[in-house]
């Protein structure tokens, strides 16, 4: 769940950093910390509506198509 996601990122937000670091860079490596926080915050609050029924997620996989 993103609730779990969150309570992982917290309790390992200094390897995160380390790899955010050399991802994005020293300078840019909290800011996406902080993105992908919002993200798993925003995910939570989205899927619990209308009991968890109102948002579900897809997974579509898309091909070239050759005239």
């Amino acid at each position: 769940t993103s609730r779990a996601w969150l309570r992982m990122m917290k309790k390992n937000k200094a390897d995160i950093l380390k790899i955010f670091s050399k991802t994005y860079g020293k300078e840019n490596a909290n800011a996406w910390f902080q993105r992908w926080r919002i993200f798993f915050i925003s995910c939570e609050i989205l899927f619990g509506f209308n009991g968890g029924t109102e948002w579900g997620v897809s997974h579509y996989r898309f091909k070239k198509i050759h005239n």
